[in-house]
Parts: structure tokens; C-alpha cells; sequence
């Protein structure tokens, strides 16, 4: 074999291994990103549950997305919920988000459970606030 020959099969060998290490790469990246989400979940629920003002016959498909009661996070409008929350619990890149301080987890729990009890009776109540108050 000829020395350009032998610099071929060892470069081919190392494309092969650097395709196989950035798959490990982004298996490893979205596993770790799954595990940083996780928490947050629970107050995507919440969020959702409490805030969404979208049709849910044909405007939101939160619960379109779940199957025998599971969460699919890798849904559209499961990873809207859930970047939101990371947004205000870790900061994002909107400039909304940015302008505001981040929120821990345990005060944004207890803001999205007052919205959520408001309403129960008051249906209408936060797109009062959006809308009404903004005129």
C-alpha cells in the first residue's frame, strides 16, 4: 500500500470516528438537557394549567399531545410550556426574560398556584390584566 493510500484508510477511519463521537456528543448533550428540564416539568403543568388561554379544542395541543395520561415533552406545546418556565427559573434570551430577575422554583410555584386558584372563579381574569389594563 502506497503511503497516500494508508493517509486515506487512516483518514477515512477518522471521519468515521469523529461521526461516531459527535453522535455520542449530542446523545450525551441531550441527555444532560433532559436531566436539567426535569424539574422544571412540574411547574410546566402548572404554568400551563393555570396561564394557557388558548382554545383546547383546537387553538392548544397540550392535551392532544398526551398518551394514556403521560406528558410528551418532546411536543410542541409541552417544550413551549417548559422553555417559558426555564426562562423565568434560569433566565433566557428574550429581552422580557432578560429584563427580569430570575424566579426560584418555589416562588414561581406559589405565583403560577395563585393564577391557577384566580381562575378557577375568574375565568377571564388574566386576559383582563393583559388587555384591559393595557389600554
Amino acid at each position: 500500500m502506497t503511503d497516500l493510500a494508508r493517509l486515506k484508510v487512516e483518514a477515512d477511519a477518522a471521519g468515521a470516528e469523529a461521526t461516531r463521537l459527535r453522535s455520542l456528543v449530542t446523545k450525551a448533550e441531550y441527555v444532560a438537557e433532559q436531566a436539567r428540564m426535569e424539574p422544571l416539568k412540574e411547574l410546566a403543568i402548572l404554568a400551563h394549567d393555570a396561564l394557557c388561554s388558548w382554545n383546547h379544542t383546537d387553538g392548544c395541543g397540550w392535551m392532544y399531545e398526551m398518551t394514556n395520561g403521560q406528558h410528551a415533552w418532546g411536543s410542541y406545546a409541552h417544550q413551549a410550556w417548559l422553555k417559558k418556565v426555564d426562562a423565568l427559573v434560569n433566565g433566557g434570551n428574550r429581552p422580557s426574560s432578560r429584563a427580569m430577575s430570575k424566579k426560584s422554583p418555589e416562588t414561581l410555584r406559589e405565583i403560577l398556584t395563585v393564577f391557577a386558584k384566580l381562575k378557577e372563579t375568574h375565568r377571564d381574569a388574566l386576559w383582563m390584566l393583559r388587555h384591559g389594563l393595557s389600554v
